[in-house]
Formats: C-alpha cells, structure tokens, sequence
C-alpha cells in the first residue's frame, strides 16, 4: 500500500521537481513541459507527477516560483554588497535587469500573466513576497531618510516601472546590448534622483486631460 502523502512531502516534492522543470523548461520551454516529460527528466514514474501538480499550469507556477527566488537572491545580495540604501536600490535594479537579459525565457514566463492572480501556487506567492520584501527596504529608506519626496507606494511604482520597463525593452529587442542596456540604466537612475529628490518639483501640477490627447 502507497504511503499517503503529508502536506511537507508534497512541498518537498513540489519543490525538488519545480528545480527540475526550470532545467527543463530552459532547454524545451513550455512545449517541452508536461507530466510525462516532468517525469522522464526525474526518473520516476510517470504518474508520479500527478501526486504533486494538478496539471501543466502547476508545474509553470512552480518554474515562475523559481525564477522568483533566483531574482530574489540576486537582489538580496546586491543589496547586501552595499553599504547605503540609495547604492543598494540602485545594485538591485541594474541586478534586476541583468538577470532578465541573462535569463530571458525564465524571466519572460514570470511575467507572462498576473502573477499573484487567484488560484497562483503557494511557493509563487511566496517567492514573490520575499521578493518584493527584499526591493522594499532600501527604498523605504531612501523615503524615511529623505532622498525621495514622496508617497512610498508610488514611489515603488515608479521603480518597478522603470526597472520592469528596461528589462521588457531589451527582451523585446529594442536595446541593442547589455552595454547599452547598463547605460541607459545609469541614465534612469540619474533621473530618479532629479525627479524624486526633496528638492525636486513633485508638486506640479499637469494641467491636460485625456480629452486633449489626440490618437
């Protein structure tokens, strides 16, 4: 008789295949995923996947969880090889888009739908908690030590838009290289600090609405 399994087998389970998907997914992309390929790539049988994924969407949430924790230990340590919170945003945005660049099938499927929609695996919304954790500290030092002017949740927004925004440029192939890719970094995080600094006009109003938008 099967010994059932308890809810930290299955973690474990999901985990260790979840690795193995990655490695798979890297060579094959999602084509190459399924049960049956899960299995052979894991030396176990071929039913044995279906004690841990309920189908093919499982296994891909659990290969986004794994970008997400390689993104998150690629930011945690930029941030830990620097001293201040301003040099530690900006080592963890140039981290961010690098590994986009140097990882551009997973990072592409990371973001390929909402990733914390309803129904999303337990280990994605854990990633991308950790992940998001590790991206708030140094800005909500920034913010409290008074280097941005500004509401902090904005201000996360205007971040992730640049960061996430470069990455999606350059996978899309409109930069050409990952030198350029890092100049026009170092350009935007010039601008974060002209446009986001206490002495910055964060007050402006803007005066047009969308009715004078012409398309």
């Amino acid at each position: 008789m099967t010994k059932a399994l308890t809810p930290e087998d299955v973690a474990a389970g999901r985990a260790r295949l979840g690795r193995i998907a990655a490695e798979l997914y890297a060579r094959e992309g999602a084509d190459g995923i399924s049960m049956r390929t899960l299995a052979r790539e894991a030396g176990i049988s071929r039913s044995t996947p279906y004690s841990y994924f309920r189908d093919k969407e499982e296994i891909l949430d659990c290969i986004r969880a794994v970008g997400f924790e390689r993104l998150g230990d690629v930011c945690l340590h930029a941030i830990a090889s620097q001293d201040g919170a301003r040099d530690s945003l900006t080592a963890m945005g140039l981290s961010h888009v690098l590994f986009a660049a140097r990882q551009p099938q997973l990072y592409g499927l990371m973001f390929d739908k909402p990733v914390a929609s309803a129904g999303s695996a337990p280990e994605l919304l854990s990633a991308l908690e950790r992940l998001q954790q590790a991206a708030a500290a140094p800005l909500a030092e920034c913010v409290a030590g008074g280097l941005f002017k500004g509401n902090e949740s904005d201000i996360t927004g205007i971040v992730w838009a640049m960061v996430h925004g470069l990455a999606s440029l350059y996978l899309a192939g409109h930069v050409s290289d990952e030198e350029e890719l890092v100049r026009r970094f170092r350009l935007m995080d010039q601008m974060l600090d002209q446009g986001l600094s206490t002495e910055a006009d964060t007050d402006r109003v803007i005066t047009w609405t969308m009715h004078d938008l012409k398309f």
